[in-house]
């Protein structure tokens, strides 16, 4: 299942040495969480700051999840 969606990053949590966990509130008023691989690193911790503008490609490995 792939779902493609605008959002406004709500909240960031380290995981690991690199990757986050990363709260997104998008346009249909949902919450959704998902792991940014590389998340901790220079080049995207700008833009993973809570109160950003973002488009989120979502991926799940079976439809139910």
């Amino acid at each position: 299942m792939n779902v493609t969606v605008s959002a406004i990053v709500c909240a960031v949590l380290g995981h690991g040495e690199n990757g986050a966990v990363v709260r997104l509130l998008g346009e249909d008023d949902s919450l959704r969480a998902g792991y940014v691989r590389g998340g901790n690193s220079r080049r995207l911790r700008p833009a993973l700051q809570p109160g950003n503008l973002v488009t989120a490609t979502l991926r799940a490995r079976v439809e139910k999840q």
